[in-house]
């Protein structure tokens, strides 16, 4: 079985060419990171606002307590996960040498 070789014209047609839909597609980084700490954040808060609510009696539904809790610690370790990923590539990226 032949495999045919692959040429850079055919690769550039399935980029678009269009620098504003280049850019469109693409989400900026820093937006999309404060977005995503903005969410977690909201997250924990609400979560904080229904363990207190339990606690004050204003509410008696613990399995909405033990939901909101681990849906907060889900988030904060999903967030810790992806730092530690971050300062991972930026140490590989610092110990390359060019």
């Amino acid at each position: 079985m032949k495999v045919n070789d692959i040429q850079f014209q055919q690769i550039g047609n399935l980029v678009p060419q269009n620098a504003e839909t280049k850019n469109q597609a693409i989400p900026d980084f820093a937006k999309m990171l404060t977005s995503s700490l903005d969410r977690v954040n909201e997250i924990q808060k609400e979560a904080d606002r229904v363990g207190q609510d339990f606690l004050l009696g204003k509410t008696d539904s613990v399995h909405k307590v033990t939901i909101a809790l681990e849906e907060a610690q889900l988030a904060y370790d999903l967030t810790l996960s992806i730092r530690d990923r971050i300062l991972e590539g930026y140490r590989e990226l610092m110990r390359m040498q060019f």
